[in-house]
C-alpha cells in the first residue's frame, strides 16, 4: 500500500463545491507520495500506521504552505 498526502483541503474545503485558490501562496495543490506500508500488519496496526503517516505528512505540507 502506497499512501499519499496532500493539502487539497486548504483549497477545497469538505462539503463545498467552491474552491479557494487565494488561500495558498502557491495557488496549487501539493501531493507527496509516501513510503509503502508493507503487508503483514494486523488491521489495527495497519490503520494506525496509515493514519499517522498521512496525518504527519499532510501537516508538514500545510506548514510549508504557511511560510
Amino acid at each position: 500500500m502506497v499512501p499519499v498526502a496532500h493539502n487539497a483541503g486548504l483549497l477545497w474545503p469538505k462539503n463545498s463545491f467552491i474552491k479557494y485558490p487565494n488561500k495558498l501562496k502557491s495557488k496549487s495543490i501539493t501531493i507527496k507520495i509516501l513510503p509503502e506500508i508493507k503487508p503483514g500488519l494486523s488491521k489495527i496496526e495497519f490503520l494506525k500506521k496509515l493514519e499517522t503517516t498521512i496525518e504527519n505528512s499532510s501537516n508538514e505540507l500545510i506548514k510549508l504552505e504557511g511560510k
